[in-house]
């Protein structure tokens, strides 16, 4: 019986998390990252704050660069379908305190996002209402999509590094 050490062949393009020189040059920072993804992570944001994780999921742990597209893919779709019916309010959040946002998903009672007392809103039936608001998110731009399709059909890694980021990712609401 031989108990002696397995090997296994390292494969070319492999890298480790504290690697220098990695695929395509250097491997970013957090920061970095974040500069570079902006518009992807706002997204997956998105998602996130309106309890819908499925989609943040599939590009996290996606196990080939053509399951991470599709994911990003219906993450594209389901946003661009939620801000043609996406609505405008100043919502109060407490004493004193109230935000003027675009709302991608909103609704009376509670319910994830912001929480208050619809002020203003586009839609009158909103208005005086407490309801919730989860703001549009950024879209990236075709440039920011290109680089990280191309990133993730080298590095699936990546789509795990931007979904944290974005669990992480708080992108300020403006106080009136």
């Amino acid at each position: 019986m031989y108990l002696g050490k397995r090997i296994i062949p390292i494969p070319e393009n492999y890298k480790s998390p504290d690697c220098e020189q990695c695929i395509g040059g250097s491997v970013d920072t957090p920061i970095e990252l974040g500069k570079k993804y902006e518009g992807v992570i706002s997204l997956l944001r998105f998602f996130i704050d309106d309890n819908r994780y499925s989609i943040v999921d599939r590009i996290a742990f996606a196990l080939s660069p053509e399951s991470a597209e599709v994911a990003m893919l219906e993450a594209l779709r389901i946003v661009k379908s939620l801000m043609e019916r996406a609505v405008r309010v100043r919502i109060e959040v407490g004493e004193g305190k109230a935000y003027s946002v675009t709302c991608c998903d909103y609704g009376e009672g509670k319910g994830p996002g912001i929480f208050g007392k619809f002020i203003e809103a586009d839609r009158a039936e909103l208005i005086n209402k407490e309801g919730y608001c989860v703001p549009c998110p950024l879209i990236p731009s075709s440039q920011e999509l290109d680089e990280l399709l191309n990133e993730l059909g080298k590095d699936l890694t990546i789509g795990r590094r931007v979904a944290i980021l974005a669990y992480g990712y708080r992108k300020g609401v403006e106080k009136e």
